[in-house]
């Protein structure tokens, strides 16, 4: 047995065997990591751990017994059940990433006190104590205190968890973090590259072995990536992001893959002093408090893997300084689109004054447009305040704007209509493209009004 050393990018998990201050693989400066490893039987040693040799053989596909792959339960709560497929799978292996603090260990928590009313539940964390454990699940959660199928353990040390749950045999697993976690036969401190794909094998070896559902939570780097070697997202079943601006309560789970369903789902909650709340209407939670007589407020309807209506806020001033260069201010939305909006309106539309004006665009609920859906909303609510004219609150605008002015038709943007006439809305204007699909649609109290460019859409708002 020999022992060598290597060195593993902690942003990408590139390997090479000579020291460098910058990664070959992704090209970050200062992230290679040393990592000891061992040659002959310890190398054997360590892959006996990962490799099942259970002597299986091949069978027809027809001969396949289905066990507890087509079994599922649901988490209790249905904004996740919904970005799962409709119900957590039973045997599948998810992790969760996302920022500190966005409540991944809260959400699991909450998850674990649903499940744990009927099935067996195993909650190991290599971050939190015992006593923590319990002073967050039942001080801030109110979590029961007596209950017999919730069990927790604080341990870093892989071959302790996997013993424990062998013998109590949980419905579900949460592991919390798989960074924290490492096996003693294993070079490497807990949350080294080789260490991480270590556990993950073992724990998909328990997981599809022994029909042991496992949430894993992974940290994740400054750009966001989780934190890891990348072939981490094609070994597990699904991968979920929980996203949320930091000063903001509402909080979102990405499905960015998923074997047992869609991965163009969202689920939406707030964050409360109990924990995550889900929201199961959030177009009528972003729209809650929005004014309806003030100029410069418009509602647009994008699609963030699900239509959502957000209010759009624009704000046209003269300059706080005179003589200088006018500002061009966005939170959540592109300042290079709202550059190229202002010069649209300036040119196509007679608003000449507005190169000389400071222009502030603001998306309500901390949430990020990139879609260019949102076009029309953001340059009919700049328009609307630069003439101090207010945007008819019963009315939604869907449309991609053009160099030349014109509107043009979005992706499923039948489905964007279905939800803003389920909202309640009275009007919604769309691309004169989409009409014919549209007109189905439109009812006695619905009207849907297609425009050609941005001239004609003043004229129906103003």
């Amino acid at each position: 047995m020999v022992k060598k050393s290597k060195f593993v990018c902690k942003e990408c998990g590139y390997e090479t065997y000579k020291a460098a201050g910058k990664c070959f693989g992704c090209g970050t400066f200062g992230s290679l990591r040393e990592e000891s490893y061992f040659t002959g039987k310890e190398k054997e040693t360590k892959s006996s751990k990962t490799i099942s040799t259970n002597n299986k053989k091949a069978v027809y596909l027809h001969e396949v017994n289905e066990g507890f792959v087509e079994q599922g339960f649901s988490s209790g709560i249905g904004e996740l059940d919904r970005v799962l497929g409709g119900q957590i799978t039973e045997g599948s292996l998810v992790l969760l990433g996302g920022d500190p603090g966005n409540g991944k260990s809260t959400l699991l928590s909450k998850v674990s006190d649903n499940v744990s009313k009927s099935e067996k539940v195993f909650y190991a964390s290599g971050e939190e104590s015992e006593y923590q454990l319990k002073k967050r699940m039942q001080g801030r959660m109110k979590m029961s205190a007596s209950n017999n199928n919730f069990k927790i353990l604080f341990s870093r040390n892989l071959d302790e968890i996997e013993t424990e749950a062998l013998e109590y045999r949980p419905k579900l697993m949460i592991l919390d973090s798989i960074n924290t976690i490492g096996d003693p036969m294993v070079a490497g401190n807990p949350g080294d590259i080789s260490q991480v794909r270590h556990c993950i094998n073992r724990l998909m070896n328990l997981a599809k072995e022994h029909g042991i559902t496992i949430f894993i939570i992974v940290q994740v780097t400054k750009n966001g990536d989780i934190k890891g070697p990348k072939e981490l997202e094609h070994m597990v079943d699904t991968v979920l992001y929980l996203e949320g601006e930091k000063y903001s309560d509402l909080r979102l789970v990405r499905c960015r893959k998923n074997r047992f369903g869609s991965d163009m789902e969202l689920g939406v909650f707030r964050m409360a002093e109990e924990g995550l709340i889900e929201v199961p209407n959030p177009s009528e939670y972003l729209l809650a408090n929005r004014p309806e007589d003030s100029s410069g407020s418009g509602v647009v309807c994008i699609s963030d893997t699900r239509p959502l209506l957000i209010e759009v806020q624009a704000l046209v001033s003269a300059p706080v300084v005179p003589g200088t260069n006018p500002r061009r201010t966005a939170k959540g939305f592109s300042r290079n689109n709202l550059s190229i909006l202002t010069a649209v309106l300036e040119r196509k539309c007679n608003s000449r004054e507005l190169s000389a004006k400071d222009i502030y665009v603001n998306v309500v609920g901390g949430m990020d447009v990139e879609e260019p859906g949102a076009d029309l909303g953001v340059a009919m609510t700049i328009y609307s305040s630069n003439v101090n004219k207010v945007i008819d609150s019963s009315t939604v605008m869907i449309g991609e704007v053009g160099l030349a002015g014109e509107v043009r038709p979005v992706s499923r943007i039948e489905q964007l209509v279905r939800e803003v006439h389920r909202v309640g809305f009275k009007q919604v204007i769309v691309p004169m493209g989409s009409f014919e699909q549209l007109k189905k649609l439109q009812t006695e109290d619905f009207l849907i009004t297609p425009v050609r460019n941005l001239n004609e859409c003043i004229k129906v708002l103003f």
